[in-house]
């Protein structure tokens, strides 16, 4: 049966435990055996403490490698992978939670006076915002993090342990990258802002230590970090008889270490919010203003308001908030957003053999042309993101719909026929993503809309378990699922929930393609939602998307999504209040997408943290 997508939580996450200091930084003698012969340690040396290996267990959780506690932790029965890699989500209907003591049946809390905000995970950067980060630290226009993890495994996602070829993914990138920027005297010079050549190289080893280390950790450096990364500049400059060497060997243990692969936070009482709730420190609240909007470390501004304990108050906040939104990376946090949160885009579109990579490559630029058209230029809400009847193409993607009049490799907006295409739905990277090769999968279209726009959770095959449908001659897609799932109890339970939405594409082929006949029979492309306030029938696509579009359901689970995107962990109970005030602001602006990330940054989750968490 469908469930509610709000994941159960029998436990607290004690990932990040802000009470604990770290351990050892890394371990130096592996590090610096590495270092000394110019190659990478295969031993667990700084790569796997960076993974989060030497630090003490919280209290009253356990910490694994990676950060994340195993002991109490959430369920994922029915939970959402989010955009984190994480579970999270709301309940089906309206996107309630679910009821826990306090609540009142409907699952809203009934007394939001006093802010709560669960514990707080310890997150790790994701090759998205590892990227970035080494972007503005090192000036490098590379994707080095996304195109190695592309290489050799999916990410894993930042709650969940690193894996022990994730540990040596990092010891890769970490070798080099510092080793590429000690090999060029002007572009270390540029970064430590510094020029050992021309001032004495005591002043730019303080350089280093006193201005770029605290900009790669994103934080003020403590006495023992100070300690450990003066010892680590002594062997390597030993070991390389140069300042370059000293400085390669800082670099390459900063970069492995839980200061930069981590969001680490340790968070201050405040006595104005009561007994149970501390904030984050400011430099703390910038690295998560920034990192949500930005995709990247605080900008300049960001920091000296930081500084300056300019980001303390909802307002002061939501002023810096707005102001991150009109910068470029805010617009690649959005397309991140979409690819990662919402997996509108799938990594092997090249897969459908009558694609091409090339084409499949248009399909995704279209739609992130698309989003980024609608929420930065255009209506800004989700009713546009869903039924706009407009899209962005460039020849070979046009004459692969059938649009006329666009030629070359250019992308250009164009009208679409509102009978026939309207919004993300409609588009070939969401409907290649939801296909098999040389088929259309109204199963997994269908799903992903309960999944992704309903918040309904629809259990998966058992292993090895599937409808085995019927040969292809002489039968519709949607008459050989019909006859597979519906009559099967085991099948039908779930399919007449999700079939009958998927039935809506069955006009696009597998590649997006728009089709009137198949087998030599008219496409039927009706269908109904049977659950929630959008229930009720339609006929094709364009009218699903707006029943949709006027779903108050689907305008709380898309919030949600961005608040599961936001937080970077399971949504839970104590979420509940944050919930309830972001779906108002939503209604209240409409819809508007932005005015939707600022109010994230006004929720409890996002502004506190709970005191028992906070360092003495």
């Amino acid at each position: 049966m469908v469930k509610s997508k709000y994941a159960s939580h029998s436990g607290r996450e004690h990932a990040s435990s802000s009470r604990r200091r770290w351990g050892t930084l890394v371990s130096f003698g592996v590090a610096f055996a590495s270092i000394a012969c110019g190659g990478r340690s295969e031993k667990n040396g700084p790569g796997t403490s960076s993974a989060g290996s030497g630090a003490e267990p919280a209290a009253g959780g356990s910490l694994t490698q990676g950060g994340v506690s195993t002991q109490g932790g959430v369920s994922t029965s029915g939970g959402r992978a989010g955009a984190s890699g994480v579970a999270g989500g709301s309940s089906g209907s309206g996107g309630k939670g679910v009821p826990t003591a306090g609540t009142t049946g409907e699952g809203e809390p009934e007394d939001c006076a006093a802010p709560t905000a669960p514990s707080v995970p310890l997150r790790r950067l994701s090759p998205f915002e590892y990227d970035n980060s080494v972007r503005d630290l090192f000036g490098i226009a590379t994707r080095p993090a996304t195109e190695l993890f592309a290489k050799l495994l999916p990410y894993g996602g930042d709650e969940e342990a690193a894996s022990t070829v994730e540990v040596e993914a990092y010891h890769t990138l970490a070798h080099e990258l510092a080793s590429d920027l000690s090999s060029d005297p002007a572009r270390l010079s540029v970064a430590i802002g510094c020029d050992p050549t021309l001032t004495a190289e005591s002043v730019c080893r303080e350089q280093l230590m006193n201005e770029f280390l605290p900009r790669i950790f994103r934080a003020p450096l403590r006495d023992e970090v100070r300690d450990q990364m003066d010892a680590a500049f002594a062997m390597g400059e030993e070991l390389g008889q140069s300042f370059a060497s000293g400085a390669r060997a800082v670099l390459e243990v900063a970069l492995q270490s839980p200061e930069f692969l981590y969001r680490v936070e340790f968070g201050e009482a405040a006595p104005d919010l009561g007994a149970a709730m501390g904030r984050p420190l400011p430099h703390e609240m910038a690295v998560r203003l920034s990192y949500f909007l930005r995709g990247a470390p605080p900008d300049a501004v960001l920091s000296k308001a930081a500084e300056l304990g300019e980001l303390r108050t909802k307002a002061q906040i939501a002023q810096q908030a707005r102001r991150l939104l009109t910068q470029p990376d805010a617009h690649g946090v959005v397309r991140e957003f979409y690819l990662r949160n919402l997996g509108l885009i799938a990594p092997d579109l090249a897969a459908h053999t009558e694609l091409g990579s090339n084409l499949a490559d248009s399909m995704t630029e279209e739609t992130t042309r698309f989003v980024d058209d609608v929420t930065f230029q255009g209506e800004g809400d989700l009713n546009a993101l869903l039924t706009a009847p407009f899209t962005w193409v460039n020849g070979p993607l046009a004459a692969h719909y059938g649009i006329a009049g666009v030629t070359g490799s250019a992308f250009e907006r164009v009208a679409l026929d509102p009978t026939r295409r309207a919004g993300l739905l409609t588009q070939g990277a969401f409907l290649a993503s939801g296909s098999i090769a040389g088929s259309s999968n109204p199963s997994q279209r269908g799903r992903w809309v309960h999944d992704k726009l309903l918040c309904t959770a629809v259990p998966s095959h058992p292993p090895g378990v599937g409808p085995s449908l019927p040969p292809a001659a002489g039968l519709t897609t949607r008459e050989r699922f019909e006859q597979a799932t519906l009559p099967n109890p085991a099948c039908g339970a779930c399919h007449r929930y999700v079939d009958p939405v998927g039935f809506a594409f069955e006009q696009y082929d597998a590649v997006g393609r728009f089709r009137e006949t198949e087998a030599g029979k008219p496409i039927d492309a009706s269908g109904e939602i049977i659950v929630g306030d959008a229930q009720g029938s339609f006929d094709g696509a364009v009218e699903l998307a707006a029943r949709l579009a006027r779903s108050v359901d689907v305008q709380n689970c898309y919030a949600d999504d961005w608040l599961t995107f936001a937080y970077g962990r399971y949504q839970l109970p104590e979420d509940a209040c944050s919930r309830e005030a972001l779906h108002a602001a939503f209604a209240a602006a409409k819809g508007n997408v932005l005015e939707l990330l600022v109010a994230v940054t006004q929720t409890d989750g996002f502004l506190y943290r709970p005191l028992n968490e906070v360092a003495p």
